[in-house]
């Protein structure tokens, strides 16, 4: 039996302006590394922070994890350390995919006066990060096998996250139903938005 070891990385919530610190903003970013196989595995974890023209990384806030007996990186900064943890066994799959959860905030300043910002929601060209953007790629080495996924943040384009915070019955099957939206805005200029919610 062997393991079948695969990433995916995503934007956790929306970005947040850091209070009292104009143009610094906190993302959070979830990593999961799942073992799909049968046998068990060792990986290493990457996370490589790479910024454009305009942005630069204040530094890493936190990295939590759920997986048991993790030795986490303390010198982990995304740009000359890029190791999050090393050696991380993984149980094999018994029916169920085995998943281990990071979740890396990381602080960044922009700063945009004069920058001129390239078309399109693409974070690089030819590999090298475009001016004003915040690329981030994640990797898992397993076994010499490398598996690897990307987040591209780009300033003026807000980012949305959605909160279950109540669910209430009230009779003849309907629920009310509460949910908190928070809307980031990665950027100095204001933006307008339109917002709608469907619903079933």
């Amino acid at each position: 039996s062997l393991p079948l070891i695969s990433i995916t990385k995503s934007l956790a919530g929306a970005v947040v302006p850091v209070a009292d610190e104009d143009g610094v903003y906190d993302a959070t970013y979830e990593i999961t590394v799942t073992n799909a196989g049968s046998g068990a595995g060792v990986y290493d974890l990457e996370d490589t922070l790479a910024v454009g023209e305009g942005v630069t990384v204040v530094g890493v806030q936190e990295v939590v994890t759920d997986a048991e007996d993790a030795d986490l990186n303390a010198d982990f900064d995304g740009l000359d350390d890029v190791w999050i943890v090393t050696g991380q066994p993984i149980a094999g799959a018994e029916g169920e995919p085995v998943v281990h959860t990071y979740t890396v905030t990381v602080r960044y300043a922009v700063d945009l006066s004069d920058i001129a910002l390239a078309e399109g929601d693409t974070c690089t060209d030819g590999g090298a990060p475009l001016a004003g953007t915040l690329s981030n790629v994640a990797a898992v080495d397993w076994n010499g096998i490398v598996d690897e996924d990307d987040e591209c943040l780009r300033p003026g384009k807000p980012t949305l996250d959605k909160e279950l915070i109540s669910a209430v019955p009230i009779g003849e099957g309907q629920w009310e139903v509460v949910y908190q939206l928070t809307v980031g805005n990665l950027g100095h200029e204001a933006r307008s938005f339109t917002g709608s919610q469907a619903g079933v």
